[in-house]
């Protein structure tokens, strides 16, 4: 069975992982510790999700990549991996509400303007999750040319993202530590 993968915040408030825009009405500070991640893309804050019809902000990004894989490349191109970016809830996708669930392809390392491009997003089945959960070329090559260029690497930039509009609570969730 396929899993999903989402990092256990460092500084987690109390067992459920909310979108960040639910995040500032629960923990305001902790929210903006999280949206300082932006501060250098703004332009992801306005951005729409078209299948769930809200923002960026509004979902959780789950990962279908098992983050052992993740750190794995980023090492193999010379990169210093984040401590705490390994450790990871296991989410079972069959638990997520479909119709509150979309694929984001991501399939670019960057995008230009305000909005994605609506053939960028599929839905959600998690019968197709293995197709995902490929280490894709495009997010090696990006990793070598960040970490040759003295820069830090988004972790996840072009790995699908599963987009899940809701709250997971993680009670009882099993963690990987990559």
């Amino acid at each position: 069975m396929q899993f999903l993968y989402h990092r256990v915040p460092s500084n987690m408030h109390g067992t459920v992982l909310y979108p960040l825009n639910e995040l500032r009405d629960v923990a305001p500070v902790i929210a903006a510790r999280q949206a300082a991640k932006y501060n250098d893309r703004p332009m992801l804050m306005r951005r729409r999700v078209p299948i769930l019809d809200c923002l960026w902000n509004d979902v959780l990004h789950l990962s279908p990549v098992h983050p052992s894989i993740i750190k794995r490349e980023l090492l193999a191109a010379g990169g210093s991996p984040p401590p705490r970016a390994w450790r990871c809830f296991v989410i079972d996708p069959n638990g997520l509400d479909r119709a509150r669930t979309t694929v984001f392809l991501a399939t670019r390392t960057r995008y230009a303007g305000d909005a994605f491009p609506l053939e960028e997003f599929v839905s959600f089945d998690p019968v197709n999750l293995e197709r995902y959960a490929v280490f894709p070329p495009t997010m090696r090559e990006y990793f070598a040319e960040e970490v040759t260029a003295g820069r830090r690497p988004l972790l996840y930039t072009s790995i699908p993202h599963i987009l899940y509009r809701g709250s997971i609570d993680t009670e009882g969730l099993t963690i990987v530590d990559a």
